[in-house]
């Protein structure tokens, strides 16, 4: 007689397979502990690559920043510099041409009762000849000249005719030196 087991399934497995099953399980269930471990381990290591990265860089940029303020004060001291610099150069080359003193020297007269006879420039050395009725008008045509001409020391002023008192005109000399670099 032939016997057919059509009830395979009623059947207890075998107890190897069991043992295997659980053993497979346990070494998947090990390797993927390990897997992730190190993944962990990896993950953690980049965010501190990354933490020391970030640090470097808030330091160069805090650097950076300092290096741009202290640009930007020398640029403003710069342009301070340029800005004296060009007033400097204005100046000069206002009174540097004798056609410019001479006009402010005329400027200087203007609205006084002040004639002007002469007008002689040698280098720095300047010296008016003129005609005035009162001595106040030649004072203020003085401070006019101090405000308007580099001078480099005190005017002299020389009265040759006439009286303070009496309503004739008198002649007068100023003699000015004004900076080296005023006049060529």
């Amino acid at each position: 007689m032939i016997h057919i087991n059509l009830i395979r399934q009623l059947q207890p497995p075998p107890t190897k397979s069991s043992w295997l099953g659980s053993g497979g399980g346990a070494i998947l269930f090990l390797l993927v502990g390990l897997v992730s471990g190190w993944w962990t381990q990896t993950l953690q290591i980049e965010h501190e690559a990354l933490l020391q990265e970030k640090i470097v860089t808030a330091q160069s940029l805090s650097r950076l920043r300092k290096t741009i303020d202290r640009l930007s004060q020398v640029k403003t001291q710069g342009d301070g510099m340029m800005a004296s610099l060009q007033q400097w150069q204005k100046e000069i080359s206002t009174t540097r041409n004798p056609t410019n003193v001479v006009n402010m020297i005329g400027q200087s007269v203007q609205n006084l009762q002040v004639w002007l006879d002469a007008i002689q420039i040698d280098g720095a050395a300047i010296e008016i000849h003129g005609q005035a009725y009162l001595m106040g008008d030649v004072g203020k045509c003085l401070d006019r000249l101090e405000s308007s001409l580099p001078l480099r020391e005190l005017p002299f002023v020389e009265i040759q005719d006439g009286t303070h008192e009496s309503a004739a005109s008198y002649s007068f000399i100023i003699r000015l030196s004004i900076q080296e670099s005023s006049v060529t």
